[in-house]
């Protein structure tokens, strides 16, 4: 090989290097660059006056479906100022996207459901829901999972697609509840006496509100081995617990005292003759 040829080679080398080189410093200073805004454009989100208007969580939302956006546009620019073909490009995120679709087709129907939840919003944070499977205050609503603190202090993690598919009882939605308590008497009882003792042992309790009904009482059914009566009061959502412990407990009490039998279920057993 002659040296003229051999310093060709070099000289091809070194341009290819330095053309390299350059490029990889182009797609570099891009991605810092591009990384700098993109943490700047989240933090304008976190802070806009504008953003204060939207849920907490449908702001931690857009900020990252914005900033995984955003930052999967830089790859695509980075990797184009490298000189990667953008049929290439194209044809790898197409085949990554059904990939990635197929590998998490659970997933995808989370991130759906979280979207649902912020369209239609039937919950929100601080809200207290029954799942069905599970009661509990919302913590969190994040792409994929609903976080709720059960009242033993549990955090129970539930996918949104089963929150938002399924019935989901919003506890905390309205101000006021209704407490229903259903009382048992002995058929021997007076029944007028039963329902006014139900009336004064709510009335004398300061959590029963009188709006949107007053308290009511009634016989409701006729059981096996009992009368049964119905007393139904509202409160405010936060006194619910505290006040049907406090009625129940209260009615007992008043019941002992007027001599009102509270009949407790029996079986009666017959055995026929000849029977070991």
């Amino acid at each position: 090989m002659s040296d003229a040829t051999l310093e060709k080679i070099i000289d091809t080398i070194y341009n290819q290097a330095a053309n390299i080189a350059i490029k990889l410093l182009g797609a570099l200073i891009i991605i810092l660059v591009g990384r700098k805004i993109i943490k700047l454009i989240k933090r304008g989100i976190q802070r806009s006056k504008k953003s204060n208007k939207i849920s907490p969580t449908a702001k931690a939302f857009l900020s990252n479906f914005i900033g995984i956006t955003c930052n999967v546009l830089l790859i695509i620019t980075a990797a184009a100022v490298m000189g990667v073909p953008m049929t290439s490009i194209v044809a790898l995120l197409g085949s990554a996207g059904i990939a990635i679709g197929l590998a998490l087709q659970g997933g995808l129907s989370n991130f759906a459901g979280c979207l649902i939840i912020l369209l239609f919003k039937p919950f929100g944070v601080g809200d207290l829901i029954d799942t069905g499977t599970y009661v509990g205050k919302v913590k969190d609503i994040d792409i994929f999972y609903t976080t709720v603190i059960t009242p033993d202090n549990r955090h129970v993690a539930i996918p949104n697609g089963a929150v938002a598919y399924h019935t989901v009882v919003n506890i905390s939605r309205e101000k006021t509840r209704r407490v229903d308590i259903e009382v048992r008497a002995a058929y021997s009882s007076d029944i007028d006496q039963v329902t006014d003792l139900l009336l004064k042992t709510a009335n004398r309790d300061a959590r029963v509100i009188y709006e949107p009904g007053v308290p009511y009482a009634a016989l409701l059914r006729q059981g096996e081995d009992a009368l049964v009566f119905i007393l139904q009061v509202w409160c405010a959502a936060g006194d619910y617990a505290g006040l049907l412990s406090g009625l129940n407990k209260n009615i007992v009490e008043e019941f002992r005292k007027n001599g009102i039998n509270i009949p407790t279920p029996q079986m009666e057993v017959r055995l026929k003759p000849g029977n070991k």
